[in-house]
């Protein structure tokens, strides 16, 4: 009974996870924001926007409810490609539930200028400092040596992949590839938000007002957000040494509590009505989603909904920094294979 738990739970948690984020999306924005369209800051709060908003979380209700059924249906027939189409299927359906809600928004644009406040002396946390990613990899490294000293200790043959009811499916080998590829990963990883945090730092317009800055908030996240990750990649390389204490079905919540701790102050950020903003022009926002302005130096804005940065597509490099992204999920399928 226990052990099938996760198999029915998990396929209906992951959609509806993902709705009750897609459906509070619209919220996480500034006042004078309304699905990505700058209107007057008392018509947010207005009848006819709240329709709108209760018509978008409809539909992305409705979509969640199809996602989670879909989920549930393809593990329970054997179909596992259902499962890990369902979130897809919703992601679509909530970008043109978006897209719908933004059309009906532009009749109510407001085309007034946002005064903005700037300073080149603005300072920013140790968030980009190369000095916390040199303790994460040194988090790594330290790691590193320890399952060399213990290699004899390392089973030949160990599990590295569980299906939902938390057995094992998956197998490696004690070779370098299977023993460190963790590590691998987590170097990765943490020298991508190195670059994400530089890039914020040099590519991205200082606004005064310290820690009541999106920015300064999404630099520390992402700080912390690496030690968390090198400690994570860690205690899973150490798992085939110490499989009593390896608890797979426990990483999924604990990274998703973790996250959402990261990610609250930002949220209180952009909630906040004191909390300093930059403007950006409403023509560069493709979709309301996508920043692409080839006049703007700047390589990396402030989101309109969400939280954090988004890349001026604009501006080559972002095409270089997009390119490093996806190169994470591709070293991890080499590595695997």
């Amino acid at each position: 009974m226990n052990e099938a738990l996760p198999g029915a739970v998990i396929p209906v948690l992951v959609p509806l996870l993902m709705g009750a984020m897609l459906m509070y999306a619209p919220l996480f924005r500034r006042r004078f924001l309304m699905f990505s369209v700058r209107v007057p800051p008392d018509w947010s709060e207005g009848e006819v926007a709240r329709g709108l908003v209760r018509t978008y979380r409809l539909r992305v209700g409705s979509l969640t409810a199809v996602a989670s059924a879909l989920g549930y249906w393809g593990v329970a027939a054997g179909h596992n490609w259902v499962f890990a189409a369902s979130p897809l299927v919703l992601t679509a359906g909530a970008v043109v539930a978006l897209l719908a809600a933004r059309w009906a928004t532009l009749p109510h644009a407001s085309h007034e200028p946002i005064l903005r406040s700037a300073s080149l002396d603005a300072a920013d946390p140790a968030g980009a400092n190369p000095l916390d990613t040199g303790v994460q990899f040194l988090i790594l490294a330290g790691t590193a040596i320890w399952l060399k000293t213990q290699w004899e200790a390392i089973p030949v043959r160990f599990a590295v992949h569980w299906d939902l009811a938390g057995k094992p499916n998956g197998w490696s080998q004690r070779t370098l590839g299977g023993v460190y590829s963790p590590l691998l990963i987590g170097a990765i990883v943490c020298l991508l938000l190195l670059v994400s945090g530089l890039g914020i730092s040099f590519g991205a317009r200082r606004t005064a007002g310290g820690s009541n800055t999106v920015r300064w908030q999404t630099l520390r996240m992402l700080r912390r957000l690496g030690y968390l990750m090198s400690l994570l990649l860690s205690v899973i390389s150490l798992g085939p040494l110490y499989p009593q204490y390896m608890k797979p079905e426990w990483i999924a919540p604990i990274m998703l509590t973790l996250t959402a701790l990261l990610i609250i102050p930002i949220l209180r950020t952009s909630a906040s009505s004191e909390a300093t903003v930059e403007s950006t022009p409403d023509d560069a926002w493709k979709m309301g989603l996508f920043y692409y302005n080839p006049g703007d130096p700047a390589l990396m804005v402030e989101k309109r909904m969400g939280i954090g940065y988004t890349l001026n597509f604009g501006n080559r490099l972002s095409w270089f920094m997009m390119a490093g992204l996806l190169a994470i999920p591709a070293v991890a399928i080499l590595l695997r294979n």
